[in-house]
């Protein structure tokens, strides 16, 4: 090797020496610095875990001092907000230990040993799994809330689910017996309307001569009128039984069955001077 060479080699090598530790300083820098700023984010978003790992990258003494200083002092202030839990998982009445810890789906912890452990504030779904076993817990952590105690237990069985005793529907009986009970009332309308028109009509023509068969009309239709009435009075209250024994029971399938196994009888006929009307059944 000439001289020549061997010089410039020399050249060559101190000058990137003498560039790797800018190169070095700058990188770090740069790190710093995203630190710095992503960590003020997560903080603000509540996200206190993430925000004290980013602090930490950006409070290195390898920073500048102007983030170094700042990143510093916000770890404390971390520190000082972020909750802390403390977890108590039992098996069959026994404490255990070798139990995975969920936050939000997100791990936690691969088991436990009494400590207490950091967690962001907010509302969270926390699970613990313990092989095939698992349960459960939604909690809200408030900021600076130090050692909260969350206890679970692993293969507890809930209550068995009750079926809804709610207001049950009415049975089709119900309304077959208020439309007759609707009916019954108009017919009464009608017909009593219409005898007394001509009870009236015959007051002004013929009484007190009028014939058998004018008189008889008018008796007819007095007598239907007042069965209907009686049918009419008879089916509604048979519909608000059976609709409230229908509401009471909460069991559509059992008000229809006695409905379908017991229906209504109807009977009715004529009385000296009015009539009769006759319902059979059970409710």
């Amino acid at each position: 090797m000439t001289r020549s060479s061997l010089a410039l080699g020399l050249l060559v090598a101190s000058s990137v020496l003498a560039l790797a530790p800018r190169i070095a300083v700058a990188a770090s820098k740069a790190e710093c610095v995203a630190a710095y700023e992503e960590g003020q984010q997560l903080r603000a978003k509540g996200a206190l875990r993430d925000a004290r790992e980013e602090f930490l990258v950006c409070a290195d003494p390898a920073c500048p001092n102007a983030t170094r200083g700042q990143c510093t002092q916000w770890v404390t202030e971390v520190d000082q907000s972020m909750p802390t839990v403390t977890f108590a998982v039992t098996e069959d009445g026994k404490d255990v230990t070798d139990v995975a810890v969920f936050v939000d789906d997100k791990p936690l912890a691969t088991s436990l040993d009494g400590k207490a452990l950091p967690i962001d504030p907010g509302a969270h779904k926390v699970r613990v799994e313990r092989g095939a076993e698992k349960t459960t817990m939604d909690v809200v952590i408030r900021e600076g809330e130090k050692n909260r105690a969350l206890e679970l237990t692993l293969g507890e069985k809930g209550p068995t689910p009750q079926p809804e005793q709610g207001l049950g529907s009415l049975s089709p009986g119900v309304w077959v017996l208020g439309g007759i009970g609707v009916a019954g009332l108009g017919l009464f309308g009608v017909m009593g309307g219409v005898g007394l028109s001509e009870k009236s009509d015959a007051e002004d023509t013929c009484a007190p001569n009028c014939s058998d068969s004018e008189v008889g009309s008018i008796r007819a239709k007095f007598i239907v009128a007042d069965v209907a009435l009686g049918v009419g009075i008879a089916s509604l209250g048979g519909a608000v039984i059976l609709g409230t024994l229908n509401l009471l029971s909460g069991d559509d399938s059992v008000s229809e069955d006695r409905t379908a196994s017991r229906p209504f009888d109807f009977t009715c006929g004529p009385l000296a001077g009015g009539a009769y009307v006759g319902v059979d059944g059970r409710f």
